[in-house]
Order: structure tokens, then sequence, then C-alpha cells
């Protein structure tokens, strides 16, 4: 069902809390993710984990206002 569920948009946030805190962990259908606002406005959403060093992307995601 999982993969059924992946295949369709899914809310995970909400654009106002993203304008106060512009990184956030989210759990959606059991995986752990990093929601994001970058400088210029768009909005990403990645896996939680760097897989290349196996860090928070949370710690990775430079935001400057």
């Amino acid at each position: 069902m999982g993969d059924l569920l992946r295949r369709y948009w899914q809310p995970v946030g909400f654009a106002v809390e993203l304008e106060k805190e512009p990184v956030q962990k989210v759990r959606v259908m059991g995986e752990d993710l990093t929601l994001y606002r970058s400088a210029v406005g768009e909005y990403g959403l990645i896996g939680d984990r760097c897989t290349h060093r196996c860090m928070a992307m949370e710690y990775g995601i430079w935001h400057s206002r």
C-alpha cells in the first residue's frame, strides 16, 4: 500500500510554519524526512540522513534571511 500512496501528493507541512522555522524534521508514512524552505522561497523534502556521512540533513541546509 505504501508504494501506491507514494504516487500521490501527501500534505506534510504548512507554509506558514516554514516561514517561522525554515527547516523541520517530519515523519511521513514511517519515513523520516527533512522539510525545508530555501532562501529564494522554494520548498523541498529530502531524506533525513546524508548518504555520504550519515549526518542529519537539518544541519546541512543553510538558510539566510
